[in-house]
């Protein structure tokens, strides 16, 4: 090593002019003049600059300092159980613990995002496109991965989120059970595609009634039943307008998450009304439908059960039953017909007598006058 390094950098052991003996530096002074300069990055011991890393060291000295413990003592972790290191060690935990749980939204954000219904109507295109900035969310159908959307866009699009956010608000994952991955990829291709559109789609039914009812269930699904209601309300004037036809009755059934699902259980209605007003077109193969399907004799029979008790009682929305038989919807208006009939003719013959009593009392009076 050149001496003007040596004698600068590392002091060795001298002689003392004075007393002809060897002149050793304090030991202290060595080992933190060495450790201490080589670790800055000054010079290594061939001489040659090292590079300065002592941002390395700074959160361990940084965390010395506020434990308050000697890193160069012997007994490190007694150190770590004196009040000061306790007190600093719990407040480092917090800062963490609230760094990674912190707010994935700011309070003004989920305040402006919470009042809009549907972003189609409610935003104009530069508003809905300033959705797309800030944190994501990922969405899993059970264990498989769907995509990821901007969270800010749906917490704005899907009340299922707001809630899930409500719960946690670092949420960053929302796991689905039971969904349909494909239709669920569906709409997210649709909320991010059509933000940025001056007129977002806006669905309507078509002719594939499987195609339809997986896309409602997806957005469903999501939260996000606005933007597919135009199709839903279709399909339950298309099931209500005629009789559902034994294809549409399966497609409904495989597809129907549950037996409360609105869908399923409008045409199990729809049913149940036309077996009560006897409109079943072709019974023999209804009967024969209805026997392979025990599913949807469950979910029938209990309506039909509520029009009979409902007509045996004068409800107003099923027609009276006369001595527990049913009738038609013709003899039904018939009965109000004629009650109507019945009830003019007695007020017609009420006004008649209170006249004759009115021209009595004025024959009697005239006769009293004279």
């Amino acid at each position: 090593m050149p001496k003007h390094l040596r004698d600068k950098r590392f002091p060795q052991a001298q002689p003392d002019d004075r007393q002809g003996t060897t002149r050793t530096p304090p030991p202290e002074l060595t080992a933190a003049s060495s450790t201490t300069r080589f670790r800055q990055g000054n010079i290594g011991e061939n001489g040659r600059k090292i590079p300065n890393d002592s941002n390395r060291w700074k959160p361990y000295s940084i965390a010395s300092q506020n434990l308050g413990v000697n890193r160069d003592h012997s007994s490190f972790r007694d150190q770590l159980e004196t009040p000061r290191a306790k007190a600093a060690l719990d407040g480092l935990a917090k800062q963490t613990v609230q760094t990674v749980d912190a707010p994935q939204l700011t309070d003004a954000e989920v305040k402006y995002l919470s009042k809009i219904k549907d972003i189609r109507y409610d935003l104009k295109k530069g508003q809905r496109t300033e959705l797309f900035h800030g944190p994501t969310l990922s969405i899993w159908a059970d264990s498989t991965f769907v995509g990821h959307v901007p969270l800010q866009l749906a917490f704005a699009a899907s009340t299922l989120v707001r809630e899930e956010y409500s719960k946690n608000n670092s949420l960053k994952d929302l796991t689905i059970r039971g969904f349909n991955t494909k239709m669920a990829k569906v709409a997210l291709e649709w909320l991010r595609s059509n933000i940025g559109k001056d007129r977002p789609q806006v669905f309507k039914r078509s002719e594939n009634m499987e195609h339809d009812l997986e896309t409602i269930l997806a957005f469903q699904g999501l939260g996000m039943q606005i933007y597919v209601q135009p199709m839903v309300n279709a399909w339950y004037a298309e099931i209500k307008r005629r009789m559902p036809d034994f294809e549409w009755m399966q497609i409904i059934e495989k597809l129907a998450p549950s037996d409360e699902w609105g869908m399923f259980h409008g045409a199990a209605a729809r049913l149940a009304h036309l077996q009560f007003y006897d409109k079943i077109q072709d019974g023999p193969a209804y009967e024969a439908f209805m026997s392979q399907n025990p599913q949807w004799v469950a979910a029938i029979k209990p309506i039909y059960e509520k029009l009979l008790t409902q007509a045996r009682d004068g409800g107003d929305r099923a027609q009276r039953d006369l001595k527990d038989k049913k009738l038609t919807h013709k003899e039904q208006k018939d009965i109000r017909r004629k009650e109507k009939v019945d009830l003019e003719e007695a007020y017609e013959q009420l006004l008649l007598s209170r006249i004759a009593l009115v021209k009595a009392a004025g024959r009697a009076g005239e006769l009293h006058g004279r």
